[in-house]
């Protein structure tokens, strides 16, 4: 996709920026400015100007709620320590009384957020593929992820094989709905992706709820709410 000079002048100031006071930074990190600007563009892209017209906000009670019967959930997220930073990712599959199945979590590196949600979503429909579950609703909290993957049309060259990868196994499995939910709802993929940026391995599947979730796990089987304002986003396929 082809975006406008000004949104990528201004992305590039800002990073040319970072670079010459790198010191000033915790983590320095190996610089690529047109990889880097390239990535943050879309991000804004989808996280900002594609929703720009028609949002509303609205006062909503959100938090995770089991899916219909006989049907999982998976829920994803990713997360960078800066963007780009260190990121990880993580997961969590749950079935219709709110029971643990099975977790992840992955050190991916450097990268963009954007990018490590990507690799959470391929993570966890993998991890799904290989327990054969058959009917499952998958929910993340970045609506910019939801966006890309249901324009077919679109992509990002930079992480264009995760984004396939994406819609190649949610057609794989025979009943599959893909969702935005507010990171109200989220809470433990965003523990488990959290945990990911600072693991030592690369990648871990938890066949038992690990110790940094199991409070949330319990909220969430209660039913736990909480409200917000929010804008509301609405998607079309």
């Amino acid at each position: 996709m082809e975006h406008q000079w000004a949104t990528i002048f201004l992305f590039g100031i800002w990073n040319l920026w970072c670079f010459r006071n790198k010191r000033l930074f915790a983590r320095p990190s190996p610089f690529n400015l047109r990889k880097t600007v390239d990535n943050q563009v879309a991000e804004f892209f989808y996280c900002v100007l594609d929703h720009a017209t028609g949002i509303k906000t609205k006062r909503v009670t959100v938090g995770w709620t089991k899916p219909q019967p006989l049907w999982a959930k998976l829920n994803t997220d990713g997360s960078a320590l800066g963007n780009p930073g260190i990121a990880g990712g993580g997961g969590i599959i749950r079935d219709c009384h709110g029971e643990w199945i099975s977790g992840f979590a992955r050190s991916i590196g450097f990268t963009t957020s954007f990018a490590a949600e990507f690799w959470a979503l391929r993570d966890g429909l993998m991890l799904c593929l290989s327990l054969g579950i058959n009917a499952v609703e998958v929910e993340v909290d970045a609506s910019s992820v939801v966006s890309l993957l249901a324009n077919v049309a679109e992509t990002n060259s930079e992480i264009a094989s995760l984004v396939d990868d994406c819609r190649n196994m949610l057609k794989r499995i025979p009943q599959a709905r893909l969702k935005h939910c507010y990171r109200e709802g989220n809470k433990c993929a965003d523990r488990l992706a959290r945990l990911g940026t600072d693991m030592e391995e690369n990648f871990v599947i938890f066949d038992a709820p690990p110790t940094v979730v199991v409070s949330l796990l319990f909220l969430d089987k209660l039913g736990s709410t909480q409200e917000r304002f929010c804008n509301e986003v609405v998607l079309t396929t």
